[in-house]
């Protein structure tokens, strides 16, 4: 069950960063807000017989395409209703951090139960492999988040889903050696083909959406 929470967010000026933090059950978390500024006057483009509806869908346009093409390490929370006339719109948004994927939660809680699963095996060898692996995929998409480009990025998390596919075949082979039991190896690796199918769908939309 989603529990909603309301954040009072204070006034801050035009392209001015709020930072708010707030206490959850003991754990500290911090946002980052700020309000950016778009063009809503459309008027220089506008047919000469271009009714009231065609003047806003076309506005809403061409909000839609600025706020897609902003810094992609910000994400909207709020669009504000412009004052009647007004040449320009104002938009909340929230710094987006590599803890918000949901691939890095699913391929934390992965990399846990592999520790976690593996603190009696004996064969030090493969045990340190699959942690090894497990690791590096949360690590090269938080790092590869941190870089500034998108590319770099893309690059990062194409080593993330090779770690993955490492991880899975070093699991077939603790099912095969009796290292891990055949339905405890058979849940890990279907794990690891969720993060794999999660990181190609992050990898496609990274690759057409913001090149």
């Amino acid at each position: 069950m989603m529990n909603e929470l309301c954040i009072p967010i204070p006034f801050f000026k035009e392209n001015q960063i709020a930072e708010v933090a707030v206490t959850i059950n003991g754990k500290k978390r911090e946002y980052h807000f700020r309000v950016e500024s778009f063009p809503w006057d459309t008027s220089s483009e506008l047919p000469e017989d271009i009714d009231k509806y065609g003047e806003t869908t076309m506005k809403v346009r061409q909000l839609k395409n600025a706020i897609e093409n902003y810094n992609n390490g910000w994400e909207i929370v709020q669009i504000y209703t412009p004052s009647p006339g007004s040449s320009h719109i104002q938009v909340l948004f929230r710094q987006k951090k590599f803890e918000d994927l949901n691939v890095w939660k699913e391929s934390i809680s992965l990399t846990v139960d592999i520790y976690n699963y593996l603190k009696k095996c004996r064969d030090y060898g493969l045990r340190d492999q699959l942690q090894r692996s497990a690791v590096s995929i949360p690590s090269n998409i938080a790092e590869g988040y941190e870089r500034d480009t998108n590319k770099e990025f893309i690059r990062f998390l194409y080593l993330a889903k090779g770690s993955s596919v490492e991880l899975r075949t070093q699991l077939y082979i603790a099912l095969e050696v009796n290292i891990i039991d055949k339905k405890l190896g058979t849940q890990l690796i279907d794990r690891t083909k969720k993060i794999s199918s999660m990181l190609f769908n992050l990898i496609k939309t990274r690759s057409v959406k913001f090149e």
